[in-house]
C-alpha cells in the first residue's frame, strides 16, 4: 500500500513540473518549492548526523579537554561566524572565513586542476598511436591539429594573413564542431530524463506497458 501512495504522489509532482511546458503556475511552483524545502531539510539532517555530531557533540561529551587541545574548536568558531551572515549589523564578520575557504580552497584546487585539466589533457592531445591502424593515426593526427587551429583562433598578436588565416578558419570550424557535439550531448542527456519519467509514469504509475 505505501509503495502505492508513493508512486502517486512521485506521479503528481511530476505532471506539476511538466505544468510548466504549458506556462508557468502554481502547480509547477509546489513543486519547485517542495523540493528545494526537502533537498534543504536532507542536507540539514546529512550535516548534522555526518559532520556536527561525531566531530563536534560527541568529541565534546567525551573529552572536551583534548578536544580543545586539539584546536577543533576553530573550524566550529568559522562555522559560527558564517551563520553571521543572517543579521545586518554583523553580516561583516562572515568575511572572515569565506575569505579563508577561498583561499585554502584556491591553493590546493589550482594545482589539481591545472595537472587533471590542463597538463593531462595536453598529455593526452599530443599522444599519437602508430599501433592501431590508419583510423586510429589519422584521429590523432586530426585531434592534434584540430587543438592547435582552435588555438590559433585565439592568437591576435599578429593580422590573420596567410596560414594565420586558415588555421584560424579551420579553428572556428573545429570549435563548432565541439560546441554542437557539446549541445548535442546536453539535449540527449535531458531527454533521456524525459523518457525515464515518461517511462515512469507509463509503467509503474497507469501500467499502460509491461
Amino acid at each position: 500500500m505505501a509503495d502505492v501512495i508513493w508512486t502517486w504522489i512521485a506521479a503528481l509532482l511530476t505532471l506539476c513540473v511538466f505544468s510548466f511546458m504549458y506556462k508557468d503556475n502554481p502547480l509547477y511552483k509546489f513543486a519547485e518549492h517542495l523540493m528545494v524545502g526537502v533537498t534543504g531539510g536532507y542536507l540539514i539532517c546529512l550535516a548534522w548526523f555526518e559532520v556536527i555530531r561525531p566531530q563536534v557533540v560527541n568529541p565534546i561529551m567525551k573529552d572536551p579537554a583534548a578536544w580543545f587541545a586539539g584546536l577543533q574548536f576553530i573550524p566550529v568558531i568559522m562555522m559560527l561566524l558564517m551563520l553571521a551572515r543572517l543579521g545586518e549589523k554583523t553580516a561583516w564578520l562572515a568575511r572572515f572565513p569565506l575569505a579563508f575557504i577561498v583561499g585554502f580552497s584556491a591553493g590546493v584546487q589550482i594545482p589539481q586542476v591545472i595537472d587533471a585539466e590542463v597538463l593531462k589533457q595536453v598529455q593526452s592531445t599530443v599522444q599519437v598511436g602508430f599501433d592501431g591502424g590508419i583510423a586510429q593515426v589519422a584521429g590523432d593526427l586530426l585531434l592534434v591539429v584540430g587543438t592547435i587551429c582552435a588555438l590559433m583562433y585565439f592568437f591576435f598578436s599578429m593580422p590573420r594573413k596567410r596560414v594565420l588565416k586558415w588555421t584560424s578558419q579551420f579553428g572556428v570550424l573545429v570549435l563548432m564542431a565541439g560546441f554542437g557535439a557539446s549541445f548535442g550531448y546536453t539535449v540527449m542527456a535531458r531527454i533521456s530524463l524525459l523518457i525515464g519519467r515518461v517511462l515512469f509514469l507509463m509503467r509503474d504509475w497507469l501500467h499502460v506497458i509491461s
